[in-house]
């Protein structure tokens, strides 16, 4: 019994546990430590995707694209670095308004000063770095191509050519590179009790299945459930997650001869 009992736990670790798991944070929000700037990478290659697998125990329509940036100012007066980042953040999000014709939001998240490692710079230069996002809402009456299209408007508003300035006149060097537009939930915290409520679903299945009359099982030592994550689907989907920590035992007495093995449901 001992046997089946942790072959039926690792089951809903598996099909239900790893769902619920947290991963790599989405980008869908900036890093809120030290900055630093990268250049973009390469664009995968053309062709229509292959068969994408729903992660997350909850998929939902996402209401939000959100395209992460990093800026970097490079010159030997700081002050001045720091004026052209801001003005090229005010920059992004005018652009961005204009082509997507709607209400867009700019949050700068990170922001350091490191020393440049390049030949040609003077000795004295010194870069500044600012990472950020842009967010774009997705109303709920724009359709797939409607969707495809802002992030068409998104893709042309966000090249980093567009950013760049070359030194001159004291003014520094400017560098910008973005990440591609993603789909996201602006406020997944209002997801939390119906992923709950598929969670408990899903661990009394398991119970069910595991227990005997003479020992039914239930959840105990219930750790309070973390933050919730997200990973972008596609334009229509986004599935969400949440990790959480119980286990399945006996209550209300010693268990039987077999049945003292317990396991995490995570």
């Amino acid at each position: 019994m001992r046997e089946i009992v942790a072959v039926l736990f690792a089951v809903l670790v598996a099909g239900c546990g790893t769902g619920f798991s947290e991963g790599a944070p989405s980008s869908m929000s900036g890093s809120s430590g030290p900055s630093s700037y990268s250049q973009p990478s390469s664009p995968s290659e053309p062709g229509l995707p292959g068969n994408r697998q729903t992660t997350g125990n909850l998929v939902v329509r996402p209401d939000v694209l959100t395209i992460p940036f990093r800026l970097r100012a490079q010159g030997p007066d700081l002050a001045r670095s720091l004026a052209a980042l801001e003005a090229k953040a005010t920059e992004i999000g005018n652009r961005v308004k204009g082509a997507t014709g709607g209400s867009t939001t700019v949050r700068t998240t990170g922001f350091s000063v490191a020393p440049t490692s390049s030949g040609k710079s003077k000795s004295d230069d010194r870069a500044a770095l600012v990472d950020g996002c842009v967010e774009v809402p997705l109303p709920a009456a724009l359709d797939y191509w409607g969707r495809a299209r802002l992030v068409v408007a998104l893709s042309e508003t966000t090249r980093p050519s567009l950013y760049r300035a070359s030194a001159h006149d004291d003014e520094p060097e400017v560098d910008a590179s973005f990440d591609a537009p993603h789909a996201g939930v602006k406020d997944p915290e209002a997801f939390r009790t119906e992923l709950i409520k598929v969670w408990v679903k899903r661990a009394r299945g398991l119970a069910a299945a595991a227990q005997t009359d003479a020992a039914p099982l239930s959840l105990v030592d219930c750790a309070p459930p973390a933050e919730i994550t997200q990973d972008p689907i596609s334009l229509e989907e986004v599935g969400l997650s949440m990790r959480f920590a119980c286990r399945l035992d006996t209550v209300g007495g010693p268990a039987p001869p077999g049945r003292g093995a317990t396991a995490n449901v995570r």
